[in-house]
């Protein structure tokens, strides 16, 4: 007898008529997960399973199933994009084509089990020296697809994955928006505008070879299917030749046919750069920009920008805003008097990137081949998530308040935190500015720092005859308990200094009487501790590290070379004088 099955399919998210429809109900059969529908000849469940492709029917599966399609169904319903749906039911087919090639029996009760072996099972697959290894990022990424999905099927308050050897993700690669960055930037937008400018309809329908100009980097010609005439054989034959007027017919109608179709290159070239333009304006992210369709985007003027309406955003379950600068207005305006020219019959998406074949508008065309272009001629590349995230960046530094520029970008708080990345230049002068001031708030009278200014507080086990702490007297701050010691060649250096200040003191005034109440046990004048207890500290600090005593060494060097530290030099000249 056999189980009548509802469909779980997944018709939104079909790639194109010649591509299997996701059916959860694949999955329900043994080797269902791993069916070639390319090879096999199959675009749905009925026609694998009329084909005899499927294999041992498992009724035990249809129960976690059925909560799996619940699950993803409700995430579609309440916003989750369709490349988001479409790869967690490519994980889903992923856990199950190991699932049958490990015998696993996978349901309710044995499904976060069987999950935890298959993540372990893609870790394997990321360590080195491993056979079909894949990076670590993307093994995070599969399973953190399913994981999402399993956990809500089945109740659980917190990430299986956690569990795991694939729970630390790998650190993202951080994007320093520095002068260095930003100056590849300009270049990059400087070239897209330039593209757009030269690839007027007249060029974009003239006669073939297009030479689209790249501002001053060069240009870029395209022949659109046709080889240039020099590696033609044709060509080079004499003009009254029936080969060569043959060649020459044959490519005059092909340089002469605007259709689109047959100048994807071109054309595709144009929209790519102008969605490029447009996500580095609007911050909207490429699925939305790609299925963005031409009567359903509003626009209007507000203040210096001009805000660009879509009706909806799943995530942000409401009506969202694009802003971007007015500026922009009359650059967009000639994109779609260029759509216009080059479209007679009004495309339906506002970027209708030319293919040879008829796919959704959501799945990624892809910017290769503009990158290679582009970087064919010196030009550097920066993908949409990279310019997005420059633009948060850039106003999260000018706004100054992060729930400001959060609202500007559209993003959650959760969201925006992926986008956040230091800026090294204002890193550098926030750290000068708090030395700065850390400098001149903890300077104390003697060499080193203090830690509390204008509080002096004796060194309990200091002799009685040891200088005493008044914030005055240098001496006196070796022996206070808020005296700080540096890790650094330039405090070692004045420490030796002032060392050999004392000394000379000492030298200076030996005869002279001590106070009455010093025992004889502590005969030996306050310069004289004071010149002990910077030894005791040179020797301390070199010997914190290998480059500490190198900078020791470096300090008492310089003193007997008669070089001090200039905050003592002046003290040690008079005291030589005297």
């Amino acid at each position: 007898m056999t189980m009548k099955v509802h469909p779980m399919e997944f018709p939104e998210i079909r790639q194109s008529s010649t591509q299997r429809l996701f059916d959860l109900r694949f999955l329900a059969y043994r080797n269902g997960a791993s069916l070639d529908c390319v090879a096999l000849r199959f675009r749905t469940f009925d026609q694998a399973k009329s084909k005899g492709l499927l294999g041992q029917f498992l009724p035990h599966r249809l129960p976690l199933l059925l909560k799996l399609y619940e699950t993803m169904k409700r995430g579609v319903a309440s916003g989750d994009t369709s490349p988001t749906t479409y790869s967690r039911l490519r994980a889903a087919f992923k856990f199950y084509e190991w699932a049958d090639g490990e015998q696993r029996r996978v349901d309710l009760s044995t499904a976060a089990d069987s999950f935890l072996e298959w993540c372990e099972h893609v870790y394997q697959r990321s360590l080195k020296g491993s056979e079909m290894r894949i990076s670590l990022s993307s093994a995070n990424s599969l399973v953190g697809r399913l994981d999402t999905v399993l956990v809500r099927a089945l109740g659980f308050n917190r990430s299986l994955v956690a569990a795991t050897n694939l729970s630390k993700r790998p650190p993202r690669q951080t994007f320093l928006a520095d002068r260095q960055d930003m100056r590849s930037l300009e270049i990059f937008g400087r070239s897209l505008v330039a593209i757009c400018d030269s690839l007027t309809p007249e060029l974009t329908l003239g006669r073939l070879p297009v030479v689209v100009r790249v501002g001053d980097s060069g240009s870029i010609s395209h022949w659109c299917g046709l080889l240039p005439p020099e590696n033609v054989a044709a060509q080079s034959m004499p003009a009254n030749s029936y080969k060569k007027a043959e060649s020459d017919r044959a490519r005059l109608a092909w340089e002469l046919d605007p259709n689109p179709r047959k100048r994807l290159t071109v054309f595709n070239m144009r929209i790519r750069a102008e969605m490029l333009i447009f996500i580095a304006q609007t911050s909207m992210n490429l699925a939305q920009a790609q299925a963005l369709k031409r009567e359903k985007l509003r626009s209007y003027v507000e203040g210096e920008m001009v805000a660009y309406v879509r009706a909806y955003k799943g995530r942000r379950q409401g009506e969202v805003v694009f802003r971007a600068f007015r500026s922009y207005r009359t650059h967009f305006s000639r994109y779609l008097d260029w759509l216009d020219a080059c479209f007679p019959d009004r495309q339906e998406l506002l970027f209708p990137i030319v293919g040879l074949q008829k796919r959704t508008t959501w799945k990624s065309q892809g910017f290769q081949k503009l990158k290679e272009e582009l970087l064919g001629i010196g030009v550097p590349f920066f993908g949409p998530m990279v310019l997005r995230r420059v633009k948060a960046n850039w106003l999260a530094e000018r706004i100054g308040n992060r729930s400001v520029s959060v609202e500007a970008i559209q993003h959650l708080e959760s969201t925006n935190a992926a986008y956040q990345r230091p800026n090294l230049s204002r890193a550098m002068g926030e750290i000068s500015e708090f030395n700065r001031m850390i400098e001149q708030a903890l300077a104390s009278a003697g060499p080193g720092q203090c830690s509390a200014p204008f509080q002096p507080w004796q060194i309990q086990t200091s002799a009685v005859n040891a200088p005493i702490p008044d914030c005055v007297n240098p001496a006196g701050c070796l022996f206070c308990v808020n005296h700080q010691d540096i890790e650094s060649l330039d405090y070692m250096w004045s420490l030796a200094s002032y060392r050999a200040l004392k000394v000379l003191e000492v030298a200076n005034h030996r005869n002279a009487p001590l106070p009455s109440n010093v025992t004889p046990t502590e005969d030996r004048p306050p310069a004289a501790q004071a010149a002990d207890e910077a030894s005791k500290k040179l020797i301390e600090l070199g010997a914190i590290s290998p480059v500490a005593a190198d900078w020791a060494k470096e300090a008492e060097e310089r003193v007997r070379e008669g070089n001090f530290h200039p905050k003592w030099a002046g003290f040690i000249r008079l005291m030589e004088l005297a």
